[in-house]
């Protein structure tokens, strides 16, 4: 596997191109792109709304399927793979962060970031309640245990979200527009949270942004236009 600066390729996209067919129309989402992920990386990509970027992480996350193209993760081909198997890959190596968070409404905080810990099965009840604790202090929310997501404001929504994403200690955090829906303060708030939360658990981090001020704290940038990107 190749290295750069002593660190492992974690994930690589190769030729990833996406189609959408409406009637006799056919839109050219992602044309073609290239894009490795090392281990203990930050990188953003950037690009205005309908640049593609919001597309390339649902195919990064197997949350889509390219049409042409493939996404390779510590060397296993992620769509040869059954579906079952990458349930198990989304569940346990990557965490996601949304700009609208998409926390279960109906949920409490702490059933929110427990979800995905009674979702993989391998841990006991306690172990998932000392974890949800330990969560929920850490992103300053333990006050907030108890409430659903409807009764918390933006910003502790988004760390809920952000607890939620890193509970199963993944190994690469795909972020898409994680502070877009909210205002500087709880935007910069979130942002640092997120970035020591990556650093403590040791895992790389991919965030799509329209937002440059945010995309120049990382230490990589890419640029997302008309469907290519260009590494800078």
């Amino acid at each position: 596997m190749s290295i750069d600066n002593d660190r492992e390729i974690l994930l690589r996209a190769e030729g990833i191109s996406k189609d959408y067919v409406e009637s006799s129309v056919v839109t050219h989402v992602l044309k073609g792109v290239d894009l490795d992920i090392y281990t203990n990386e930050m990188v953003a990509v950037i690009g205005s709304s309908g640049s593609g970027k919001s597309t390339l992480l649902h195919i990064l996350g197997t949350l889509d399927k390219p049409s042409k193209g493939s996404v390779y993760f510590k060397g296993d081909n992620l769509f040869k793979l059954s579906s079952r198997r990458r349930d198990y890959f989304r569940n346990h190596s990557l965490g996601f962060v949304y700009q609208f968070h998409h926390l279960l409404s109906d949920f409490t905080s702490y059933e929110n970031v427990a979800f995905p810990l009674m979702i993989s099965g391998e841990y006991t009840k306690k172990q998932i309640d000392d974890r949800v604790r330990y969560l929920l202090d850490r992103v300053g929310l333990a006050h907030r245990m108890n409430h659903r997501s409807s009764e918390l404001s933006g910003g502790e929504r988004q760390r809920v979200a952000i607890a939620r994403a890193i509970a199963n200690k993944p190994e690469l955090i795909l972020a898409d527009e994680p502070t877009g829906n909210l205002d500087f303060r709880s935007a910069g708030e979130v942002f640092a949270l997120l970035s020591e939360l990556r650093e403590e658990n040791g895992c790389s981090m991919l965030v799509v942004t329209h937002d440059r001020d945010l995309a120049s704290r990382f230490e990589r940038t890419c640029e997302m236009s008309d469907g290519l990107i260009k590494v800078k």
